[in-house]
C-alpha cells in the first residue's frame, strides 16, 4: 500500500509541476465558451428554441440507429467516469478537477432545468414526424446534460493536453449532435449543454490547482473507488439504448481494466510472497 500511496504523490506533484492550465487555454476556453453563447443567440433570434431541429434530426437519419445509441452514452456520466479512470493513476489532478467540475456542472444544469423547464421533443411534436431513438424524455430540456458532461471531460483532456484538444471535442460534438438525432434535444440545448461543460471543465482545473486536497493519495483513493462504480453501472444498464453496446461493453471493460492495472495489481504484487 505504501508503495502505491508514494507512485500517487509522485504523479500528483508531477501534475502540479505543469502549471496547467495554461494562459493560452484559459485564453482558448474564453473564446470557446463565447463562440457558443453567440451562437445560441443567433439559433435563438433565428427561430427560438426549435430552431433547426428538423434539418438535423432529419439528418441524423442517414447513419444506422446503433451508431447515434452508442455515440450518446458517451454523454453518460457511468461514461465520464470510465474516461476519468483511464487517465486518474498517471495523473491524480485531472480527476481532482473533473469531481469539482462535475459539482459546477450539476449547479448549471440542474438550475436551469429547474428554472426554465423547456419540454423536450416528444412533448412538443407529433408522433410519426421525427426520428426518435430510444426513451422518449419529455421536460426538462435545457440544457443538455449529455452534452455537458461530454464536454465538461472534453474541456479537461484539451484544457490538461492541448494537443488532445481537436479529437476530445469532436467527440464531445458528435456526442451533443446525438442528442438532436435521437430526437430528444433542441440544438439550442446542445449548445447550452456544451457552453457549460466547457465552462465547468475551466473551474475545476483552476480550482484543482490552487486547493489540491483531492490529488493527496487518500483522498484519490477514495475517488477512485467512487469513479469504479461508473463502469460497473455502464455494464448493466444500457441506458435504454441497446444497440449502443458496440461502445458501452468495451468501454466500461477498458476502465475496470484500467483500474485493476493501475491500483490492485500494484497492491496483489506488494503483498505476494518475495513482493518489494
Amino acid at each position: 500500500m505504501h508503495g502505491l500511496l508514494l507512485a500517487v504523490q509522485r504523479a500528483a506533484a508531477a501534475d502540479a509541476a505543469t502549471g496547467a492550465p495554461t494562459r493560452a487555454v484559459d485564453w482558448a476556453m474564453g473564446v470557446g465558451i463565447g463562440a457558443l453563447a453567440l451562437a445560441g443567440l443567433v439559433v435563438w433570434a433565428g427561430g427560438g428554441h426549435q430552431a433547426g431541429f428538423a434539418t438535423l434530426n432529419g439528418l441524423g437519419t442517414a447513419l444506422p440507429a446503433a451508431f447515434w445509441q452508442g455515440v450518446t452514452l458517451l454523454g453518460d456520466g457511468a461514461a465520464a467516469a470510465c474516461v476519468l479512470l483511464l487517465v486518474a493513476r498517471r495523473h491524480p489532478q485531472w480527476l481532482w478537477a473533473a469531481v469539482i467540475a462535475t459539482v459546477v456542472a450539476t449547479l448549471y444544469s440542474r438550475g436551469l432545468k429547474a428554472l426554465l423547464d423547456v419540454p423536450r421533443p416528444p412533448a412538443v411534436l407529433p408522433e410519426g414526424t421525427y426520428a426518435l431513438i430510444g426513451p422518449a424524455h419529455r421536460r426538462s430540456s435545457f440544457p443538455s446534460g449529455h452534452t455537458l458532461t461530454a464536454f465538461l471531460v472534453a474541456g479537461l483532456l484539451a484544457g490538461y493536453r492541448p494537443r488532445w484538444a481537436l479529437p476530445a471535442l469532436a467527440l464531445a460534438a458528435l456526442a451533443g449532435l446525438s442528442r438532436v438525432a435521437v430526437g430528444v434535444h433542441w440544438p439550442l440545448d446542445v449548445l447550452g449543454g456544451a457552453a457549460g461543460g466547457l465552462l465547468a471543465a475551466w473551474v475545476g482545473m483552476h480550482v484543482a490547482r490552487r486547493r489540491p486536497w483531492g490529488t493527496r493519495p487518500v483522498p484519490h483513493l477514495v475517488l477512485v473507488a467512487v469513479a469504479t462504480t461508473g463502469p460497473l453501472v455502464l455494464l448493466f444498464d444500457d441506458g435504454g439504448y441497446p444497440a449502443g453496446d458496440w461502445l458501452r461493453l468495451p468501454l466500461a471493460i477498458t476502465a475496470l481494466a484500467a483500474a485493476a492495472a493501475g491500483y490492485l495489481v500494484p497492491l496483489a504484487r506488494r503483498r505476494a510472497p518475495g513482493g518489494a
